[in-house]
């Protein structure tokens, strides 16, 4: 199959400063956009505010040192769930990996990104964007599922895990820009692009 494919694109995404401060830009911008989702919510129902907050028990005998402790607990199992979520990103890419028929994967964190990775493998583009966009898809069914009881804290994860898939996206839009693109290489620090000879 190898000798059958024509290298188009090498897409390094660990190396490349530009492109990573790019896509870094893109990331707060879209953190940010999504941000306002949870402030419109609580804007139109305050309700809501109040029920996610209920655990302060506001009243007179209420210290500041109290009020600061619980929402610095609150914080504090966001982050907790932000980085589970990143662990499970991870792992469901893997999975995807395993499904399509690599025959390694490898975890880990370079230049501030976590990572799986099946170096070597080679994928159809249908099966990269399946592997590129199932943990966006499969997390954001779960922060749906939150949202019926956390909504604040679901929909702030919702936010930074979808500002954190940039660097999927940026592979889906590679791919829907180069279509003739057939198969793609997993490496070290990004993808190959090929197509047929």
């Amino acid at each position: 199959m190898k000798k059958e494919l024509i290298l188009y694109k090498k897409v390094n995404l660990i190396e490349n400063r530009p492109l990573l401060q790019l896509l870094s830009r893109l990331s707060l911008i879209i953190f940010l956009l999504l941000l306002l989702v949870p402030v419109g919510y609580i804007a139109m129902n305050d309700s809501v505010l109040k029920n996610e907050l209920s655990f302060l028990d506001f009243n007179a005998e209420t210290s500041l040192v109290r009020i600061i402790l619980l929402l610095s607990e609150k914080l504090i199992s966001i982050i907790l769930l932000f980085f589970i979520s990143l662990v499970l990103h991870e792992a469901i890419h893997g999975l995807f990996f395993k499904v399509f028929g690599a025959k390694k994967v490898t975890f880990g964190f370079k230049r501030g990104m976590a990572y799986a990775e099946a170096s070597g493998s080679y994928f159809r583009a249908w099966q990269f964007k399946v592997i590129a966009l199932s943990p966006f898809v499969g997390l954001s069914l779960l922060y749906f599922i939150l949202a019926q009881y956390i909504p604040i804290s679901a929909f702030l994860l919702f936010a930074l895990h979808t500002s954190g898939c940039v660097g999927d996206f940026y592979f889906i839009y590679l791919l829907i820009k180069f279509k003739e693109i057939d198969w793609i290489e997993d490496t070290e620090t990004g993808i190959n692009l090929y197509k047929k000879n």
